[in-house]
């Protein structure tokens, strides 16, 4: 799956999370919600293969929608020291990295 695809399932089982959040409007949060995550599913299907939306689904009744995604796509979750170094590289003011500590003591950190 190439990553334009990726990130379009990933984005969309993440609309269908945010949904759950409009269901706690009284009254309304239902009807607002439905046709959103409705829509947000019609975008899956259409970009899961028939094979990786059976493993979704079958996740998604388990887990939260992004982490049910993420294990479908077998996304890897990011490691503590790519994360950091994300940050540093956008200019975040971090304290001394323990990460690097930790490296220098031996321990294999990713």
């Amino acid at each position: 799956m190439d990553n334009e695809k990726l990130w379009k399932a990933l984005f969309f089982s993440a609309v269908r999370d945010a949904t759950d959040i409009l269901e706690f409007i009284p009254v309304v949060g239902d009807l607002l919600a439905d046709p959103i995550e409705d829509t947000a599913l019609r975008e899956i299907q259409r970009t899961l293969t028939p094979q990786q939306l059976g493993e979704y689904l079958q996740t998604s009744t388990i887990l939260p929608e992004v982490p049910a995604m993420m294990k479908t796509l077998k996304v890897p979750p990011p490691s503590p020291s790519a994360v950091e170094k994300a940050l540093r590289e956008k200019g975040w003011a971090l304290p001394p990295s323990p990460l690097e500590t930790l490296k220098r003591k031996g321990w294999a950190i990713p």
